[in-house]
């Protein structure tokens, strides 16, 4: 997510060509999270937990691309691994 600041507005896009405006006070309220906690994601802060990430991901109607992104099904690396990982047939 790329995050560029302009006056008082946030602008937030993912891909560029989907861009959303948004003043940062809306999206940590539709987040269900503090204004501290979206500036401490914005900063890329460590102690931040994974859930107010989703759930920013989510107010901004992105949460699919998060998805995606983490199929491991989607490469193929990540379905040869997977054909790996499967218990061999047991002869007798």
């Amino acid at each position: 997510m790329s995050i560029s600041i302009n006056g008082t507005r946030r602008h937030y896009w993912w891909p560029p060509a989907e861009r959303i405006f948004i003043k940062a006070d809306e999206l940590a309220e539709r987040a269900g999270i503090s204004r501290s906690t979206l500036q401490k994601i914005e900063r890329g802060d460590s102690g931040v937990s994974i859930g107010a990430v989703l759930s920013v991901m989510q107010a901004l109607g992105q949460l699919d691309h998060i998805a995606e992104a983490l199929d491991p099904l989607s490469t193929d690396l990540g379905r040869l691994r997977s054909t790996e990982s499967l218990p061999k047939r047991v002869r007798r």
